[in-house]
């Protein structure tokens, strides 16, 4: 009853946005499955540099075979796959789906909050605690969510991704499951929001022990060096690669993985996507989807592209290699659902819910482009000093999440300082920085919310209680630099978008979508409301 009640608050709490929409008429022929492919960090030009190498079933099907949006964005002012993803299946930005980061400083507990974490909830599949989390954090309806809802309970949802918020948040509240690798024992599993345990069919996907056998594989190139031409040499000085010497072909999954202690390198290669994609054709077996009148989904997240950025970068040969590989396994995945549904019965989706950058130094010393590094910490420790001098010596800066900075209101209160003061001369100190676009304080951000919705990055990422206190935005080519931890920060907000199958024909939209029109375009083919 109170998951129920939970439901039904956030429907009601969820504003209705609606955007340019695919042709498609009101009682028209509407699919019985849609299987949806998000790639996490990937840019749209992926697919047209990479266009010779691809075969005919996969990324050349989808674009070219069905409706395709070539100016498709998310204009958000802090994007990774768990804003992006919150965004995408909600049809609203983070001003009301609240999702405003992987994680954000909780005031009222004086600690950080993770955007899934639930310690009510634990893990079915494995006996770490990767299970702990629910969408309870999400302040409105999934895709998910409203399918169930249209369809009276009867629509079947799931998720499949590398990563739990990206399951989660595509799954929504009333989803039948949401299922995520755990890179310490190398299960799928999940939450017990959805599932007490792991059903039967899982359970024995995961004694085939998949990733013990690609920990005992070397990722090799796929095609001859010469069909490489696209990227940059394999031994580019740029590219950090998996440490010093390990930044070209072969890469031996074996070493990589004893390093580690677990599987978690493998999120970094292909063998991650054929997991997902294995994973997800045994869910679409066994789990009865598509065997009535009423529409089920079931999306999957390729996530290898998200973390590999990070290691050899866009104009890598390793991301050309997971881009031709990546191509194979959606045409597995477009032939098994055709197979199994027939052509006419099955919608695909293929978008991406974050961008990718490129690395700071390939900018620099390849292109001249005046790009750089931003470091949140030493930026904060000279912000602080001049705190001190200014208002005392005291700790006015409560926390700093890289482009949100958090202030210590209850000192604030205690010494009866101005809040909006100590908010502007934060923000004009953070401005002077070199590599900073614009600071803006919570006050900004709130009003600029409401005078113009949805066209201002940060006034679009701005949540209540959650958003930091001075929100600061970076200048092209510049990246977050950290001492001790990676940043996936990308300034990139063009995203492709492409469906194929029921309901389309082959059709290229030129009209601006951004990424809050996804969901009312898709219900569209669905023969739902859009919101």
């Amino acid at each position: 009853m109170k998951r129920f009640l939970l439901i039904v608050c956030v429907l009601l709490a969820t504003a209705a946005i609606l955007r340019s929409q695919p042709d498609s008429a009101p009682g028209g022929q509407v699919p019985r499955v849609v299987i949806g492919i998000v790639v996490e960090n990937m840019r749209p030009d992926y697919i047209y540099r990479y266009w010779n190498g691809f075969g005919e079933g996969g990324f050349k099907k989808l674009s070219a075979g069905g409706i395709r949006y070539d100016r498709f964005i998310m204009p958000l002012h802090i994007l990774n796959p768990a804003t992006g993803t919150a965004t995408l299946f909600t049809g609203s930005y983070p001003a009301v789906h609240g999702i405003v980061d992987v994680t954000w400083y909780d005031r009222t507990k004086g600690e950080v909050t993770g955007c899934v974490d639930d310690p009510g909830c634990r893990t079915a599949g494995s006996p770490s605690s990767e299970g702990g989390v629910s969408p309870r954090q999400l302040r409105a309806s999934s895709l998910g969510d409203r399918l169930k809802i249209f369809h009276n309970g009867k629509a079947k949802v799931f998720s499949v991704a590398m990563n739990e918020a990206p399951a989660i948040f595509s799954a929504g509240y009333s989803g039948d499951a949401a299922y995520w690798y755990d890179p310490g024992s190398g299960n799928m599993v999940t939450s017990s929001w959805y599932r007490e345990t792991l059903p039967g069919w899982a359970t024995a996907f995961n004694a085939r022990n998949l990733s013990a056998n690609f920990s005992a594989r070397n990722w090799v190139i796929l095609k001859s060096a010469s069909d490489y031409g696209e990227s940059a040499e394999d031994n580019c000085p740029q590219e950090p690669g998996y440490g010093p010497g390990r930044n070209t072909f072969p890469h031996s999954m074996a070493t990589l993985v004893k390093n580690a202690g677990n599987y978690a390198p493998l999120k970094t290669t292909p063998f991650a996507n054929t997991l997902i994609r294995e994973f997800a054709q045994e869910l679409i077996s066994q789990e009865e989807i598509g065997t009535d009148r009423f529409t089920d989904l079931v999306t999957l997240f390729f996530s290898s592209m998200d973390y590999e950025n990070g290691n050899f970068g866009p104009a890598s040969v390793e991301m050309q290699d997971l881009y031709l590989r990546l191509d194979g396994e959606i045409a597995a995945l477009i032939s098994f659902a055709e197979e199994k549904f027939g052509k006419g019965n099955v919608l695909f989706f293929l978008t991406a819910n974050s961008s990718a950058p490129y690395p700071v130094d390939y900018l620099k010393e390849r292109f001249r482009f005046p790009a750089g590094r931003f470091s949140p910490e030493n930026a904060v420790a000279l912000l602080n000093s001049y705190l001190n001098i200014t208002f005392g010596d005291l700790k006015w800066v409560e926390y700093n999440n890289g482009l949100q900075l958090y202030l210590n209101h209850k000192l604030i209160d205690l010494n009866k300082v101005d809040l909006n003061e100590i908010r502007k001369k934060t923000a004009d100190f953070m401005a002077q920085f070199e590599g900073v676009r614009r600071v803006v304080t919570a006050a900004e951000a709130r009003d600029g919310e409401m005078r113009t919705p949805f066209q201002d990055p940060i006034a679009n990422n701005w949540f209540e209680n959650r958003s930091g206190d001075v929100m600061v935005e970076l200048r092209e080519g510049w990246q977050i630099s950290y001492k001790s931890k990676k940043s996936h920060y990308s300034g990139e907000t063009h995203l492709p978008l492409f469906f194929y199958g029921t309901g389309t024909a082959a059709k290229v939209i030129d009209e601006p979508l951004d990424a809050t029109g996804f969901y009312p375009a898709l219900s569209t083919l669905l023969g739902m409301p859009p919101r």
